[in-house]
């Protein structure tokens, strides 16, 4: 499937985006999720306009209804389980780079402890406070769409900065503990996915995560696989596939320009890897996707 109109339109930015999903339109969220996936610095909020979901964060289920706003740190393991036709989506996405470069009060860096895994990923708010935020993302996305305005940058910056600062007067309210206890073995797993993020372009090797997690190669895959039904070698497989995709997608690279990009050894085992992957090769895919 093409990309949507919003889609193509707010994604001129590589750290921040404002979008919405309108899944009665028949768009789908697997883009979305792959981009976030293989980047590891994304603050994401998405917030139940209507409809519902189902999500796998950190390993754990959650479930998602309108007027629920789902926060998701940097390199939080993912994964969509269900979503109703008819749910609709408003979601900001921002790095460290994007909201470092703001001037945000100090008072606001003291409440970001609320948007880590300590605390649970949803919020369920109030109507009134949902349409508020639903306001302010609208404002967000139409600036960013306008081509010929020459400060929506900044004009997006200043309301973005007055979304984030209404989610931090938010958060002692909404925000509750995360009680939920992790086996040693999920811990190992979600360790592991934050840390094949960051370094699945340069890195391929078992042993390195597996040095760098302090555990066997042959014990870190058999746990991976027991907790998230894949192995970790499938992991990392899957994020490069991801990526590569991504460029294929929207990118003029060669295809090249991303097998070094994504560290193979030449185009020949780039295009065997992504064949046996997804059936088919990078340039029948870059083409089927236009």
């Amino acid at each position: 499937m093409k990309n949507s109109k919003n889609e193509t339109a707010n994604s001129n930015t590589e750290n921040f985006f404002a979008l919405t999903l309108d899944f009665s339109k028949g768009i789908i969220l697997e883009d979305l999720i792959a981009r976030s996936n293989v980047r590891n610095d994304f603050f994401i909020f998405v917030l139940f306009e209507e409809g519902e979901s189902g999500a796998m964060i950190n390993l754990k289920k959650i479930n998602l209804k309108k007027g629920d706003l789902l926060i998701i740190p940097p390199d939080a393991a993912k994964e969509r389980v269900y979503i109703s036709k008819d749910a609709v989506l408003k979601i900001v996405a921002y790095t460290s780079e994007f909201i470092s470069q703001l001037n945000l009060p100090d008072r606001f860096w003291e409440v970001t402890d609320y948007y880590s895994t300590k605390h649970k990923p949803v919020w369920t708010l109030p109507k009134s406070v949902a349409k508020n935020l639903v306001k302010l993302i609208n404002q967000m996305e139409t600036r960013i769409s306008e081509n010929d305005h020459p400060f929506k940058m900044e004009i997006v910056k200043y309301t973005f900065m007055i979304f984030i600062l209404e989610l931090a007067a938010l958060a002692p309210r909404y925000a509750l503990e995360n009680n939920q206890q992790f086996t040693r073995k999920e811990i190992l797993t979600i360790e592991f996915y934050a840390l094949a993020k960051k370094h699945f372009r340069e890195q391929r090797e078992l042993k390195y995560y597996a040095d760098a997690l302090f555990v066997t190669s042959k014990h870190l895959t058999e746990t991976v696989k027991e907790v998230s039904k894949r192995t970790a070698g499938e992991t990392i497989d899957s994020l490069l596939v991801q990526a590569a995709k991504i460029q294929l997608r929207t990118t003029s690279k060669s295809i090249a320009e991303i097998s070094d990009a994504l560290n193979f050894s030449d185009q020949s085992s780039f295009g065997k890897f992504f064949k046996r992957m997804e059936g088919v090769s990078p340039k029948a895919y870059r083409l089927n996707r236009l």
